[in-house]
């Protein structure tokens, strides 16, 4: 298999679908389980751990600029699209503030779920659409993942960074300090680096046969309250992932599924709002049907979405592909969360310090 190149898991796109599902039906007061979209973006970055610890596993360093250009080209434009029109929105409806503007900053440097996740609720009315936007921590997250994970795993001596056991540590370490969502990415990582070494383990009988259960169970347990969320939502996540990594040819109708899947997490929001403006006019009175109503909006929308950038700029960006350019999108990805590192310290300084309030 060539260096660097994925594998493709079909119903893994399918999962992709159903977890930004689940996020959005939960936003959308239709699914009664609040816990449901944090388990779900738990999933995704497991996912995220699984598929792009695979890819790093076999990258070599000459290749790292084609994986940053991709990374960006991925990632980046659909979440510039999102923020702008969230941001747009915001513009109209509310008056700008300074808080705003940090808040905003922390977004466009990837950094805001270092620096102003934990400011929700509590600040929720000073963010924009009302902290509409406050799932985009996750995306912060998962880029300083893409960020950190090529320089341990192709650059920590000895080949360290690519063994399951430096990714358990750094699971053990980030459960320690409460970092649910690097625990969940680097379980990920730990899985990928055992595949590399034992191939399709997961998908032997014995191995589905004692992972099926045991999700099972902490399913309910996490359902019923009965299991720290620390420990019990990350393994959850990578034993579902495990169970759906099926290898096999490419599927158009799941590659188009896996690809709606993104400017729906970034993007349901707006079936939120469209609804909501229609039941101001229209009378609704059932929950059920203003959820339902509202996920569907959000699903016409961001499958609208897809096929307007997702989807263009995946089909075309071989061929604005340079190693000159992957490695000009490495400084701007290093050095743009650097900034917003700066940034919100200095933020922090100064609030400290008294001169902010």
């Amino acid at each position: 298999m060539p260096a660097g190149k994925p594998v493709y898991y079909p119903a893994l796109d399918g999962l992709r679908l159903v977890l930004a599902t689940i996020v959005a039906s939960v936003h959308a007061d239709l699914l009664p389980w609040p816990d449901a979209a944090g388990i779900a973006v738990q999933i995704f970055f497991a996912m995220s751990g699984w598929l792009i610890g695979g890819i790093l596993i076999r990258t070599t360093p000459e290749q790292l600029p084609r994986f940053y250009f991709n990374r960006v080209t991925r990632i980046w434009l659909p979440y510039a699209v999102a923020l702008a029109l969230l941001l747009f929105v915001s513009l109209i409806k509310e008056p700008v503030t300074a808080k705003w503007f940090e808040l905003v900053a922390y977004k466009l440097t990837f950094t805001y779920n270092l620096f102003a996740e934990s400011q929700y609720p509590a600040l929720k009315d000073l963010m924009p659409l009302d902290g509409t936007g406050h799932h985009f921590w996750s995306i912060g997250a998962e880029e300083q993942f893409y960020l950190v994970a090529p320089l341990f795993m192709l650059f920590v001596p000895g080949g360290l960074g690519k063994t399951p056991w430096f990714w358990l540590i750094v699971f053990i370490v980030a459960t320690a300090v409460k970092w649910q969502f690097f625990a969940a990415i680097s379980l990920g990582v730990v899985a990928a680096c055992i595949n590399h070494r034992l191939g399709n383990w997961h998908r032997e009988k014995r191995a589905i046969a004692v992972m099926l259960p045991v999700a099972a169970g902490l399913l309910w347990m996490i359902y019923a309250g009965k299991a720290s969320p620390w420990f019990a939502q990350p393994l959850f996540s990578v034993l579902t992932v495990l169970l759906l990594a099926i290898p096999g040819p490419p599927n158009a109708i799941m590659k188009i599924a896996g690809g709606i899947s993104y400017p729906m997490y970034l993007n349901h929001w707006i079936g939120v709002f469209a609804i909501n403006l229609v039941a101001r006019i229209v009378s609704i009175e059932s929950v059920i049907v203003l959820g339902v109503l509202k996920v569907l909006a959000s699903f016409l929308a961001s499958a609208a979405l897809y096929f307007a950038v997702d989807r263009v700029v995946m089909a075309n960006r071989d061929r604005f592909y340079s190693p000159a350019r992957g490695r000009v999108f490495a400084v701007l990805a290093y050095g743009l969360t650097g900034i917003g590192l700066v940034f919100g310290t200095v933020v922090l300084l100064l609030h400290g310090s008294g001169y902010l309030t």
